[in-house]
């Protein structure tokens, strides 16, 4: 079936949609999955082109720590989360200040024993 759209197009062999319209065609659209599908794209793009996150990862963590809707539990998760990660990368476990506060502690009782 033809569409005045695929008309124009093989008429004047080029698309009827610019990338700004096709953007904006997006957004209008609401689709959740076509919208995160762009904003990878453009971030892909973006860390091609220069090298570089278009965002800060730890500014996008901030964010997402500070926000009111992060509940208790689900900060804590991400926090066990945070120290299995930098226990693989670094091979040694994280501690906190009061962890390593208590630890020297224990080591220094330990000691005059």
């Amino acid at each position: 079936m033809l569409t005045l759209e695929s008309i124009y197009e093989k008429k004047h062999e080029k698309p009827i949609r610019g990338i700004s319209s096709t953007v904006a065609l997006i957004l209008a659209e609401g689709d959740a999955e076509k919208i995160q599908k762009l904003h990878s794209a453009i971030g892909h793009s973006y860390e091609r082109q220069f090298n570089k996150k278009i965002n800060s990862p730890t500014d996008n963590m901030i964010e997402a720590f500070t926000d009111e809707n992060l509940s208790k539990t689900e900060f804590n998760r991400l926090m066990e989360h945070f120290s299995d990660i930098y226990q693989q990368r670094f091979n040694e476990r994280y501690f906190g200040e009061g962890n390593f506060l208590l630890t020297k502690i224990q080591t220094l009782l330990a000691d005059k024993e």
